[in-house]
Parts: structure tokens; C-alpha cells; sequence
């Protein structure tokens, strides 16, 4: 660098005769200018490597501890970029899951405070939807649903493997001689919103008897036409993991089940989501008041 001051130096006190001598200056400058460049990085790179990978990894500790994570994070992406090979190195596997860790716990915190506005959620057990007055029973979490009962016997699902039914009983007493119902929704409690898992099945609670169940005969008390009320078992499968989490059990205000009616299907009449049935995938606590009923919380001890 020496030698290419003193050219440049040699040639500004005899003068620029020619053009070959200006382009010789410019070479030379641009030359100086990436010289003192390159000693800069030289310079950094010198002071990067006073600070030993021990002393390094000391403070990396530190900023995991202080939940300084990205600063953390930062320091071993350079302890890696300049020692790969030491074993502080091999080290920053072990802090990166801590960090990992940490932030887990932190972030669960988190959306546990977010989600303590949920506990003073009120449940309603009486729903009224336009012509339809629901009472909802107890909840319970099985392996089997158990609906269509008649005599001394019943029918069932049982859930998949890792996976639980979640039911209740529920009466319906409508104005309406056939009438469309509401549908049932699961919603998982996530922070500050509610995440929809899925929509209950709807079923007959019982039967007269196994002949009205084969629609061999019909039975006035599952018939609208014939009673005002009549009771109804409603399930969901979920996994276990959702099962045992808080939960909110929400009544859609939004008549559209449908009636159907196959001779040959056993039993002849069920009900299904018609045309029309709408809901929302998240919800808020503001949201819960257009056009929803929280009928239950489950695991509220969980909140």
C-alpha cells in the first residue's frame, strides 16, 4: 500500500502530461480506496477474534436468561460463523433449545392471560332461536356417543383410537310443525379467540320401540307434526388432546337443519346441515353476541 501511495503521490507533483497519466491517477485511487477498505475488514475481523468463543457462550448464557432471545441468537449465529469448530460451537445446539423452551412457556403464558377473559364467560342452558326453544343436559366426554334408543338397548359410535366423543342430551320444543334446528359447534379456546373444531351430529334420542326405529310404524313423539318437544342427543369426535382442553360448547342462532326421510335407512328420519348454515371459523368475546350462545365451557379449570 506504501509503494502505491508514493506512485500516486510521484504523479501529482510532476504533473499530468496525458491521458494515460490521469487514468493511471484514477487506477491508483481506486486501488488506495479498496486497500483501506480490505485493512477495515481486516481491523473487525481482528476485533471480532479478541473475543474468545468462552467468553462468547458466557454471554449467551446470560441473554437466554434475560429471555433475550434474537440477541441470543445473533451471538451464536457469529460464535458459529468464527470458531465452527470449537466446542463452544457444538454448544449453541443446546442453548438454541433452550431458547426453544423458553420461548414455548412463554408464548402458552401468554395466550393462558389472553384467554382468563373467557372464565367469566356466562353458559345458557335455554337457547331460544325464532321458533325453537333449546334446553341442553349435562355434557359428558367418552369413547362412545350413544343415541337412538329404544326398549332396553341403544346404538353407538365409538371414537378413533387417541380420539373421545364429546355429548349431551337436548330437547327441542318448537311452534313450528316442521321446523328447521340449530347446529351445535365445538370451540377451542386459543388466547383471546375461539377456534371452531367441528359441528355436532345430530340424533334422535330414543325410539318407541325397535319397529318405529326400522320406520315399520311412525312415532308421533319424534314427529313435529304430531308434539311440540322432542329430545335429542348431539356428539362430536375430537382428539384427546382437545377433549381435555377449554372448550366452549356453542348453540348457532341460525335455524337450517333439515328434516329427511328415507324409508329404507334406519332409522327413516334424521336430520342434516341444510343450505344456508353459516358460522364463523375464530371468534372473539364481542363476536359471542351476534348470533351465538355459549351453552357450556368445559375444563374452565383449565383457563
Amino acid at each position: 500500500m506504501r509503494n502505491t501511495l508514493l506512485a500516486l503521490a510521484a504523479l501529482l507533483v510532476f504533473g499530468c502530461t496525458n491521458n494515460q497519466d490521469k487514468t493511471e491517477i484514477v487506477n491508483l485511487t481506486q486501488e488506495i480506496e479498496k486497500l483501506k477498505s480490505e485493512n477495515e475488514e481486516l481491523r473487525k475481523t481482528i476485533d471480532l477474534l479478541k473475543y474468545p468463543a468462552s467468553d462468547r457462550l458466557i454471554q449467551i448464557k446470560k441473554l437466554i436468561t434475560n429471555n433475550s432471545f434474537a440477541k441470543a441468537q445473533e451471538e451464536i449465529n457469529q460464535l458459529r460463523n468464527l470458531f465452527p469448530q470449537s466446542s463452544e460451537a457444538q454448544e449453541c445446539n443446546v442453548q438454541e433449545k433452550i431458547i426453544e423452551e423458553k420461548q414455548k412457556k412463554i408464548k402458552a403464558e401468554e395466550e393462558r392471560i389472553k384467554a382468563l377473559g373467557f372464565k367469566a364467560l356466562k353458559e345458557v342452558s335455554n337457547v331460544e332461536v325464532f321458533y325453537n326453544k333449546i334446553s341442553v343436559g349435562v355434557f359428558s366426554t367418552a369413547k362412545t356417543f350413544t343415541f337412538d334408543a329404544y326398549d332396553d338397548r341403544y346404538f353407538y359410535r365409538t371414537a378413533d383410537r387417541g380420539n373421545k366423543y364429546i355429548s349431551a342430551r337436548i330437547t327441542i320444543t318448537s311452534t313450528d310443525k316442521n321446523p328447521k334446528l340449530p347446529v351445535f359447534y365445538a370451540y377451542r379456546i386459543s388466547g383471546d379467540k375461539l377456534i371452531c373444531e367441528g359441528s355436532f351430529k345430530l340424533e334422535f334420542a330414543r325410539w318407541e320401540d325397535y319397529a318405529t326405529y326400522l320406520g315399520n310404524y311412525s312415532d308421533n313423539s319424534n314427529d313435529f307434526s304430531k308434539t311440540s318437544t322432542i329430545p335429542f342427543k348431539i356428539g362430536i369426535e375430537v382428539s384427546d388432546e382437545i377433549a381435555t382442553s377449554p372448550l366452549v360448547i356453542i348453540c348457532r342462532k341460525q335455524n337450517c337443519m333439515v328434516r329427511n326421510y328415507d324409508r329404507f335407512a334406519n332409522p327413516p328420519v334424521s336430520y342434516s346441515i341444510g343450505d344456508g348454515c353459516t358460522y364463523d371459523t375464530t371468534l372473539t368475546l364481542d363476536d359471542l353476541k351476534k348470533g351465538y350462545a355459549a351453552v357450556k365451557i368445559l375444563n374452565r379449570n383449565k383457563l
